[in-house]
């Protein structure tokens, strides 16, 4: 990690479909040493170039793609 990006070497693409295709999202997380031993809860949003939330055919428009819980620990 540098300058808050996450490199990862070979994991990019330039061209997919037309099939829908099988992709990834990494996140690094930190947690200060006071949070450690604590439940965290975590959202994961899509937004489109100009910052609106990509909308799915859910009941609810704005629901995140993912989400989770995880404890604070050391590596």
């Amino acid at each position: 990690m540098a300058d808050g990006k996450l490199y990862i070497l070979g994991g990019g693409w330039s061209v997919t479909g037309p099939d829908p295709t099988p992709s990834a999202v990494a996140i690094k997380v930190m947690v200060d040493w006071h949070e450690f031993n604590s439940s965290h809860h975590w959202e994961l949003f899509l937004e489109d170039a100009d910052g609106q939330p990509v909308c799915f055919d859910t009941p609810t428009d704005h629901s995140p793609l993912s989400t989770g819980r995880f404890l604070g620990g050391r590596a």
